[in-house]
């Protein structure tokens, strides 16, 4: 799977968090926590290597 479409793929609910803070039905507490580890979350698995390093098989 690219990249891109995974960052996309935890891009969206954090967009979707966000939408429905604005309106409320999210709390500002839950949020903050919310938007501290959803990116961190992101970051790990979208740079994780699959496969054997030594053979060269990750993306």
């Amino acid at each position: 799977m690219s990249r891109y479409i995974l960052a996309l793929y935890w891009a969206l609910p954090m967009l979707g968090l966000a939408i429905l803070n604005v309106y409320g039905l999210v709390s500002d507490d839950m949020m903050k926590v919310v938007l501290a580890v959803l990116p961190v979350l992101a970051v790990i698995s979208i740079n994780r290597r699959q496969g054997c390093p030594k053979v060269g098989t990750g993306n």
